[in-house]
């Protein structure tokens, strides 16, 4: 079972400040060309940040046993 902390972790912290970035896209090249400057240009708080945050993460989806966490 695929601990659910791990999809958390992207979707909340880098995705969802990704996402409020993104402008529509013609097509998935335009996408992933959009995607990977918003990526370079992430400040490296955010990233810092979730480094930091991961044994957290990684105790509470080992003390879920896989499972759902609070993250």
């Amino acid at each position: 079972m695929i601990c659910q902390v791990t999809r958390s972790f992207a979707n909340r912290a880098c995705l969802d400040t990704l996402g409020r970035q993104l402008q529509p896209s013609r097509d998935t090249g335009e996408l992933t060309a959009q995607m990977q400057r918003l990526w370079q240009d992430l400040p490296h708080g955010v990233i810092s940040d979730l480094i930091e945050s991961m044994p957290r993460r990684i105790s509470a989806c080992i003390a879920a046993r896989g499972g759902f966490t609070t993250y």
